[in-house]
């Protein structure tokens, strides 16, 4: 055990990262016998000489380190180590703070204590680490704002700091002087204001994101200046002027993945007299944000969830030629992401995705305004693998043409006002593991065979006129049902029924007195002795 961390705590002294093993100034010999003090145990065996090879000591070896288990703060004598280039504890159980005595690490380039416990202000000198090229504190409970000397930090290419407690108005910091600046992670924290206009200078930026954070204002046409921005994370913000957003956007040619769901609250869908396609967005294959917006050729994941988008879905879906075409599907690169993104599937956790290869082909517009019917179109994008229309206001029969959709994984098309019955050609679909069609208006029998012999209950529930054993309705003897609900019995309509009814009394009782006055009971005698024979023998059969 005691192997293992001192493996892990000494990793990238500079004196160990030379394959030629030069020796190390005196001032590392000295950290490293100090950290000695910090082992509670005495087995070890470290020469005092200078001339000795530490990558030869007990316990030392002169590779990465990170994902183990190492606790406690970190030491102070680590700061002593002014040779020390690259610094990584990553992944660990490291506690306190970064002491401001970092700054002394002059030669620091690269500094990954993320996925720790660290608490805290980001040091306040840390400008003084001027070769510093990757900054990565992500996933820990650092807190306060950017300070100010980040700036001088000029030869940084990676600033990653997301899932923190970072705050402040981020448009107050200067990224002007970071020229050299290609991936800004600030998500997950707690900064305010508008999106700095100094970012703009940042030219080489492939990757930004800034989601859920409680940034406001518009997207500033000067964003087209980022013209190798491939990557843009803006959600759960409060943005505005989304007509603004996507026109300014569609100026970024290299765009290939663009979040910006949970923004633009209250405000509509630009539809096509609006937006202009031209060749904005010709490289998007990942969005998470109507109609311009199917006709995006390389589009894979299209995420509009939890948004005010009202209108019905569009007839024409042949656009989304990624989703329709195998010859274009295979030519859309589906390489690295820039950044990992999360997607919530259902009944499973939060799992971020590195790659777009690993990402379902998904079109998901749940959790909005839309209504109208489902187009039969909908069938053409027989490459999608997750469609979730729920929690809308769609209407309608649920069309046979979605049988067509094959290689579907998951279905989800619960809480809206859907009637008719649910299409036995749905059965086709082997590959569907999920699907609910709760709470809507649908009626008739639930069809069996095929994976919906494995669907549970609460797929089929909120919806009364649908029958079969196990949701507690028997299609025994339940009438054929049409494709269309039956029209509801009018206010009216009972009225005319009530009149009816009496009127038929009434009839009926000015026959049988006429029929009285006419046959006297005495006539009848026949069919009293009839009745009598029926009960008697009636009751001897028991």
């Amino acid at each position: 055990m005691l192997h293992l961390v001192l493996h892990l705590i000494l990793l990238l002294l500079s004196c160990f990262a030379s394959l030629t093993h030069q020796a190390c100034n005196p001032f590392d010999q000295e950290s490293l016998l100090s950290f000695q003090l910090y082992i509670p145990s005495s087995s070890l065996n470290w020469p005092s000489s200078s001339s000795s090879d530490r990558c030869l000591w007990e316990g030392i070896t002169c590779d990465t380190s990170g994902f183990n288990n190492l606790p406690g703060p970190l030491p102070d004598d680590l700061y002593n180590v002014t040779s020390l280039e690259e610094l990584s504890l990553a992944v660990n159980y490291l506690s306190g703070s970064i002491n401001n005595g970092i700054v002394q690490l002059k030669s620091l380039t690269i500094l990954e204590l993320y996925s720790n416990q660290l608490t805290g202000l980001i040091p306040k000198d840390i400008g003084k680490l001027t070769r510093l090229r990757r900054l990565l504190l992500y996933i820990n409970n650092i807190s306060g704002s950017l300070p100010p000397s980040m700036q001088n930090c000029t030869n940084l290419t990676t600033l990653n700091l997301r899932v923190n407690f970072l705050q402040g108005d981020i448009s107050t910091f200067n990224f002007s002087m970071l020229l050299q600046l290609r991936t800004l992670d600030l998500g997950n924290n707690n900064f305010t204001g508008n999106l700095p206009s100094t970012l703009y200078s940042c030219k080489f930026l492939t990757t930004v994101r800034l989601t859920s954070n409680q940034l406001e204002g518009q997207v500033s046409p000067e964003i087209v200046a980022l013209e190798s921005l491939s990557f843009l994370s803006y959600s759960t913000n409060r943005l505005t002027n989304i007509c603004s957003a996507i026109r300014s956007l569609m100026g970024l040619k290299n765009l290939s993945t663009l979040i910006l769901s949970k923004n633009f609250m209250d405000e509509a869908m630009p539809d096509d007299d609006h937006i202009t396609i031209s060749d904005g967005f010709q490289n998007l294959r990942l969005l998470s944000f109507g109609g311009w917006l199917w006709t995006l050729p390389k589009l894979l994941y299209m995420d509009l969830s939890y948004n005010f988008i009202s209108g019905g879905l569009p007839n024409e879906l042949s656009g989304l030629q990624a989703l329709v075409s195998e010859e274009v599907r295979n030519e859309v690169e589906r390489n690295y992401l820039e950044l990992p993104i999360s997607v919530m599937p259902v009944n499973a956790s939060d799992r971020p995705y590195n790659r777009l290869l690993n990402l379902a082909p998904t079109l998901n517009v749940s959790n909005n305004r839309l209504s109208g019917g489902i187009p039969v179109e909908i069938g053409q994008l027989k490459f999608l693998y997750v469609l979730d229309l729920s929690h809308n206001n769609l209407s309608g029969n649920i069309p046979d043409e979605m049988s067509l959709l094959t290689n579907l994984e998951r279905l989800d098309l619960s809480g809206n006002h859907l009637f008719g019955e649910i299409p036995s050609s749905l059965k086709g679909l082997y590959f569907l593991s999920w699907f609910t069609i709760a709470y809507n208006n649908l009626q008739g029998p639930i069809p069996s065979g095929g994976q919906f012999d494995t669907f549970p209950n609460s797929s089929f529930e909120g919806n009364p006129g649908l029958c079969r054993a196990f949701v507690q309705r028997s299609c025994l003897n339940h009438p054929p049902t049409t494709t269309s609900l039956a029209m509801p019995i009018s206010e009216s309509s009972n009225k005319e029924l009530g009149y009816g009814v009496i009127a038929g009394a009434v009839f009926g009782l000015i026959i049988g007195i006429t029929s009285g006055a006419l046959y006297p009971l005495s006539k009848l005698k026949f069919l009293q002795h009839s009745r009598f024979n029926t009960r008697r023998s009636r009751y001897n059969k028991h």
